[in-house]
């Protein structure tokens, strides 16, 4: 018989997950590590657009300029593409990777259905998540107020 245990469906007290919870945790945790491929990927190419601008300069347009006012080149080519020395885009590199780890062990741990290592492992998640939207939205302040440009690349880690 399942009861309630603080807000979540456990099976006999047992601390383990109804199979419904576990189902719905195991395949929103899937969607997020695809998402976090996609994010990291996205992060490669704009370490790579970066490191190639600083390489060779403006010379070459790349295909992600599309006007004054999405423009990836000068953002990239910018003193705020790097955040204490390090490219931005590497920081979001670091970020999804950091993001799919905690993930993947949400994800194992539900399907184990252990609520005592799942839960803990989804706050983490979350708060982690929670503290990257300040850079994350400063960056875009700065891209777009003092830049006066945005990068859908950039915009998309």
């Amino acid at each position: 018989m399942a009861t309630r245990n603080k807000g979540f469906e456990t099976n006999n007290n047992s601390g383990e997950l109804d199979f419904g919870l576990q189902s719905t945790i195991t395949r929103n945790l899937s969607l997020g590590i695809g998402l976090g491929i996609l994010g990291l990927a996205n992060a490669f190419y704009a370490l790579w657009h970066r490191q190639n601008l600083f390489a060779n300069g403006l010379a070459e347009k790349s295909f992600c300029n599309v006007n004054q006012s999405i423009d990836c080149d000068s953002v990239a080519f910018s003193k705020f593409s790097a955040l204490l020395g390090f490219p931005t885009a590497a920081w979001g590199m670091i970020f999804y990777a950091l993001c799919m780890v905690f993930m993947l062990a949400a994800y194992f741990a539900a399907q184990d259905g252990k609520r005592e290592r799942l839960f803990p492992t989804l706050r983490l998640l979350f708060f982690f998540n929670v503290v990257n939207i300040v850079p994350t939205l400063a960056l875009a302040g700065v891209s777009l107020f003092k830049l006066g440009t945005l990068c859908h690349i950039v915009t998309g880690k």
